[in-house]
């Protein structure tokens, strides 16, 4: 039995550093010094966003990717103040993705995440906000100009309560750019 696990493992590491040889040069020499040094791929992104309640505004994104293509994601959703006397409505939301690169220049992320939304309402006298927790998930597609700099499209669909405590949904749809490093 030992004699088997250690064939095995011999045969597991042969394979590993045949599959990392195999790499091509490009990827090996497109890597950042960050990315060498701590083995993961830093993303932040901007992107202009519209959702389905006429909320319109800024998504901020920050994530950390490992190179087997699953990570983490941190999106804010900041409306502007086209109309000073509509009710905002903020996302702050934290996903697990998986970045899945069919080609190339192409990647899906699906996204399934959670976090606070707050809606804000304009009195006449004060603001009130109302905060709850909920559900949210979300799909990119990206077009990779280049390892570095990435253009994408996003459709997310997350639910939100009213002011009578009334649970909704939301979905909206964003364009933007992301940059790896």
């Amino acid at each position: 039995m030992s004699r088997f696990l250690f064939v095995t493992f011999l045969f597991l590491n042969f394979c590993s550093l045949y599959a990392e040889e195999q790499k091509p040069k490009q990827e090996q020499e497109e890597m950042t010094q960050t990315q060498k040094l701590w083995g993961r791929k830093f993303q932040a992104s901007i992107a202009y966003t519209y959702l389905s309640t006429g909320h319109q505004g800024l998504d901020i994104g920050y994530g950390i990717w490992d190179y087997n293509k699953m990570g983490i994601l941190a999106d804010i959703f900041v409306p502007v103040d086209i109309n000073k006397n509509n009710n905002k409505l903020y996302l702050i939301s934290f996903f697990w993705v998986w970045d899945w690169t069919p080609l190339k220049w192409l990647s899906v992320l699906p996204k399934v995440g959670y976090g606070a939304k707050i809606l804000e309402r304009n009195n006449l006298n004060a603001k009130q906000y109302y905060l709850s927790w909920e559900p949210t998930i979300g799909l990119d597609i990206t077009f990779n100009i280049n390892n570095y700099f990435k253009i994408f499209t996003s459709y997310t669909w997350a639910m939100y309560k009213d002011f009578e405590n009334n649970t909704l949904n939301i979905n909206g749809g964003s364009i933007g750019f992301r940059i790896a490093y």
